[in-house]
């Protein structure tokens, strides 16, 4: 392949910094010869430099050849055709506003080939800055965000031999802000009393008792069916979970694979489901016998309305903010996730278990989003490591006047098996 740099002529007329580059790639089957053209704004050395890359990449088999196709075209079509595949409802409407709020209005109007990281990174500069200054004003963890959604696109598109290569890539001088990590309430144990004692009598007990207890997602707590729960064995079946797409709320599988779990129950829970069952199997009888319909359309739902309809996610964080802003006890539902986990972690349980009644696809990802630490925590820490030395000390002073030459017996390892299992709420809830 041959190429050559000429002016760009409008009407005749050469236009300043603006130039032509013509790769030649010879001639096809019938002998009539192919050539593409690009199009470069700057200096004529800058432009050579553009056709010696372009030379270079088909050198090396990774060369594209030019197309008129628009970054909101692509975006549009990516997230029409690609993105929906192995992704949730919810995630897919996130990834749509993304690109419609930010990516759109920025880069849309861009050929896709002619991207680059320069354009990339003046768009992420325009999203930090404060509006008083131009930008938009936003966080770190949405550029981070709507970084990911334009990689991910830009990365379907090389393998589609769209562009030669990700132009969003860190490698290619993108930078990124650092993200500030959002420090999630998690409640102690007698905070979570105090908030079980709020809801009592509530609709919202359960949810909250169940949310504290197993780490259970909202959406998994309000897709439960009575047919998941063993009140003999004392067992949660977490096989579905509510997921919001753009046609409404549907019933699909948890997040992950690993979300697909079984959870034991505390006798605490077990108690409380055994009442709601009761209660749920009197309601349906007493609408069936006036002759009023009752709703099956999901299964006998742990949470539903009165006739057996979903408590719809929504519905449900409606009355939750409702509640919060009545009590200072209660944080957002997720951060009772948290707290549950964070306890179990607390209590001495060991990280694998805890993974496995979360859901995680590893304990350091457990451990490094759940494991919070206290004072009273980091205080026990200094003391041991202090208590260890002066223990150390104290032996080596015993055994420096001691002629006998006995040898102290080494402590044993701790297991997972010699950990303190967890409390149960009980003793903290009024009799």
């Amino acid at each position: 392949m041959k190429g050559h740099v000429q002016p760009y002529k409008r009407n005749g007329v050469v236009v300043r910094d603006r130039w032509r580059i013509a790769i030649d790639r010879g001639r096809d089957g019938a002998g009539k010869r192919q050539r593409d053209y690009y199009y470069f704004t700057g200096t004529k050395s800058a432009a050579e430099r553009e056709m010696r890359r372009l030379l270079t990449s088909a050198d090396k088999g990774v060369y594209v050849k030019p197309e008129g196709q628009s970054v909101a075209d692509w975006l549009d079509a990516w997230v029409k055709d690609y993105a929906p595949i192995g992704r949730a409802g919810s995630t897919l409407r996130g990834y749509e506003g993304i690109i419609r709020r930010y990516l759109k209005p920025d880069l849309g109007e861009l050929r896709l080939q002619k991207l680059s990281a320069e354009a990339i990174q003046a768009m992420y500069t325009r999203m930090q800055l404060p509006k008083a200054n131009g930008g938009l004003g936003l966080s770190e963890r949405t550029v981070i965000q709507t970084h990911a959604v334009l990689h991910k696109a830009l990365s379907q598109a090389v393998r589609l031999d769209k562009i030669a290569f990700n132009p969003a890539d860190t490698e290619r001088g993108v930078e990124l802000p650092k993200p500030k990590r959002h420090r999630v309430e998690v409640l102690s144990e007698h905070k979570v009393a105090e908030l079980l004692n709020a809801v009592e009598g509530t609709r919202l007990h359960l949810p909250v008792l169940l949310a504290v207890t197993t780490g259970m997602r909202r959406g998994e707590i309000l897709a439960l069916s009575w047919d998941d729960i063993d009140l003999v064995r004392g067992t949660i079946s977490v096989v579905r979970a509510w997921d919001e797409g753009s046609k409404g709320y549907e019933l699909k599988g948890p997040k992950s694979e690993r979300s697909r779990r079984t959870i034991e129950m505390p006798a605490i829970l077990v108690s409380a489901l055994a009442l709601a069952k009761d209660e749920h199997e009197d309601r349906r009888a007493r609408r069936e016998l006036a002759g009023e319909s009752y709703q099956l359309e999901y299964g006998p739902l742990v949470f539903s309305e009165e006739d057996g309809e979903p408590w719809w996610p929504s519905r449900f964080e409606w009355a939750w903010q409702e509640f919060r802003k009545s009590t200072r006890v209660a944080p957002r539902f997720h951060d009772l996730r948290h707290t549950a986990l964070s306890l179990m972690l607390r209590q001495g349980n060991g990280p694998k278990v805890v993974q496995e009644i979360a859901g995680h696809h590893s304990s350091a990802y457990t451990m490094d989003t759940y494991c919070w630490s206290d004072r009273a925590t980091l205080k026990a820490a200094a003391d041991s490591i202090g208590d260890l030395f002066s223990g150390a000390l104290g032996a080596v002073e015993k055994k420096s006047g001691d002629k006998s030459g006995d040898k102290s017996e080494a402590a044993p390892p701790l297991t997972c098996e010699q950990m303190v299992p967890p409390r149960e709420f009980e003793s903290l809830l009024p009799p």
